[in-house]
């Protein structure tokens, strides 16, 4: 990724499909990554956060998420949730959710410079390109591994994964457990 010039004057909005980031971290990264750091780093790297947001559907059985979904609204985080369902895609994504995050994305262009997305559906790509016509900048963070090729494809150097040893992600954003 290409650190832009000007980047402090950029209004940054960070949107986060909660299921993914969550799998991602345990399933793929095996290691997990502090939320607030991890808006410390795009606030130095990409410009000033205008808004966070961060989508999740509430568990059934909700009692372990809480006390997480609080800690985001004080990280900054603007936390949407949606009911929990049975139905997922084949790869284990929730296309409605994936669907509400990438309109928000395309409809909120007016009001930052630069979009920061952790999600890994390939149906992302065409609200990617719709922002990339309209002259906003996007990052995309993830792994390689569970991201739609097409999406990784069209992201190019505008893709940072967590993983990436020269990025080294993990030294900057990894969250201590306690």
């Amino acid at each position: 990724m290409v650190k832009q010039n000007n980047h402090l004057s950029n209004k940054v909005e960070v949107y986060i499909d909660g299921q993914f980031f969550f799998w991602l971290q345990k399933q793929t990264l095996g290691w997990f990554v502090d939320p607030s750091l991890l808006l410390e780093w795009i606030e130095e790297e990409l410009g000033t956060i205008s808004n966070a947001m961060y989508y999740h559907r509430l568990n059934p059985e909700g009692n372990k998420e809480a006390g997480f979904l609080r800690a985001l609204y004080g990280m900054g985080f603007q936390v949407i949730t949606r009911p929990y369902r049975e139905y997922f895609a084949a790869d284990g994504s929730d296309p409605s959710l994936t669907g509400e995050i990438a309109i928000e994305m395309v409809g909120r262009a007016p009001l930052y410079d630069h979009a920061v997305l952790i999600g890994n559906d390939r149906l992302y790509t065409h609200a990617l390109r719709r922002l990339h016509n309209n002259n906003k900048l996007y990052t995309v963070f993830g792994s390689p591994t569970n991201v739609d090729e097409e999406l990784l494809a069209f992201c190019g150097q505008n893709f940072i994964d967590f993983d990436d040893e020269d990025m080294n992600m993990k030294d900057k954003v990894f969250k201590e457990q306690r």
